[in-house]
Order: C-alpha cells, then sequence, then structure tokens
C-alpha cells in the first residue's frame, strides 16, 4: 500500500449551498488529471507492474508540472528499477519548490544511500530531522519511503525505532509488521498486528488490523 499522509485529502462534489463554511481550494482540470494519473501509478507500482507506473507518472506530470506528489512516484518508480540516479534529480526538483517536502527528503536519503554517498545521505536525515523538529515521525517516513523502495530491511529497522520511541502508538506496530510480513516473518508480522490491534482507537483502524490478523490466520490454516 502506498500513501503520503501529506498528500492525503478529500475530493467532493457538492453543491455551493453545502459547502458554505467549510475550507476548500479550487484546482482545476489539470491538477485532477494528475492526481489521477498518481494515484494510478502508485497502484501500478504496488503490483510491481514498474513500466505501467513509469508511463502514467509521466503523463501526471505532462498534465500538471506543478504536482509534485508524482514527481515522488516517478522517483520511487526508479528507485524500484534499481535507477539511483534518475531518482536523485527527480527529488531535488520537488524540494527546489518546496524543500520542506518531508517525503522528497526521506526518498532523498535513501537515494544517496542506495548511491553509496552516505554522508550525504546523513545531511539530507538531518535536515529532514530538523524540518520536523525532531517529532517522533521522523524514522517513520523514511520508513514509508523505504517501503516504496523494496527496501524492507531498511523500512524495518526504522519502523522499529519509532515503535521504541513510542510503543502505544498503534500504526508504527502494523507498519513494521508489514515490514515483516514482506520479509516472509509471519509471526512477527502477527505480533506486531495483534499490537496494532490492542492499541487502536477508532473503529476504522480496529477493523483494519483485526482483518489483517484473520488474512494470516487463515493462511496458516
Amino acid at each position: 500500500m502506498l500513501y503520503d499522509q501529506a498528500e492525503l485529502l478529500t475530493v467532493d462534489f457538492l453543491p455551493g449551498s453545502e459547502i458554505r463554511g467549510l475550507r476548500s481550494n479550487q484546482i482545476g482540470e489539470d491538477t485532477i488529471l494528475a492526481m489521477y494519473m498518481n494515484n494510478r501509478a502508485a497502484e501500478a507500482l504496488v503490483r510491481g507492474r514498474l513500466d505501467d507506473a513509469y508511463w502514467l507518472a509521466r503523463e501526471g506530470i505532462r498534465q500538471n508540472p506543478q504536482y509534485w506528489a508524482v514527481y515522488n512516484t516517478l522517483g520511487v518508480i526508479y528507485l524500484r528499477r534499481g535507477d539511483p540516479e534518475m531518482a536523485e534529480p527527480v527529488f531535488r526538483r520537488v524540494l527546489q519548490s518546496d524543500p520542506t517536502n518531508t517525503r522528497a527528503l526521506a526518498n532523498l536519503a535513501l537515494t544517496l544511500a542506495r548511491l553509496g554517498r552516505e554522508g550525504d545521505a546523513a545531511a539530507v536525515d538531518q535536515q529532514l530531522a530538523r524540518v520536523e523538529g525532531e517529532a517522533p515521525f521522523h524514522y517513520f517516513h523514511a520508513g514509508l519511503a523505504a517501503m516504496e523502495a523494496g527496501d524492507f530491511r531498511t523500512a524495518r529497522a526504522l519502523f522499529a525505532k519509532e515503535v521504541r520511541r513510542a510503543p502505544e502508538y498503534h500504526e508504527f506496530h502494523f507498519w513494521l509488521g508489514l515490514a515483516e510480513l514482506r520479509l516472509g516473518n509471519v509471526g512477527e508480522a502477527r505480533s506486531e498486528f495483534s499490537r496494532a490491534l490492542e492499541a487502536s482507537t477508532t473503529p476504522r483502524d480496529h477493523d483494519l488490523y483485526a482483518s489483517k490478523l484473520a488474512r494470516l490466520s487463515s493462511h496458516r490454516r
């Protein structure tokens, strides 16, 4: 599953009389098309269809060259294809426009590490920490970037750091469980999903974690 908490929003179509008092932004058709292409590219990426993901992302950029989320997706596609040299300028282009884009910073740090430029990667990691104000989500965002790039061992280590810092937060356990699952560690994944279920605070989260546990149990049988 690919998602960016900083990019989540609801697109709704309501009569003008029903949106008075609501905070809203008008967006053009080019942005809507770019968002659609970005979502399609992310879906293709999850399914391993890298060529489809690439062309969908490029079409999203063509529709709206200022919609930066689709550049992040394109950079991740390059990483998944084993082309960190191509990914670096894509993430840097995002950061030229938005230096505080946490997802682009996390992805750039991962890219530089893939290129063997550990010093540069550490500098970007420090920049990310400053942007987030040493927030507990620092390793979480880096872990999400590693998951998207298919680096599940790195993701597991990063999510584990967040779990140690905030063991009561359900979402950290959930993503650590997903990383364990992608590494084939079913028992560890089940344990983390159980902890996420116990710590869940909303019916939606509770149902999501319960569903994951049920699937694992069914698969085991």
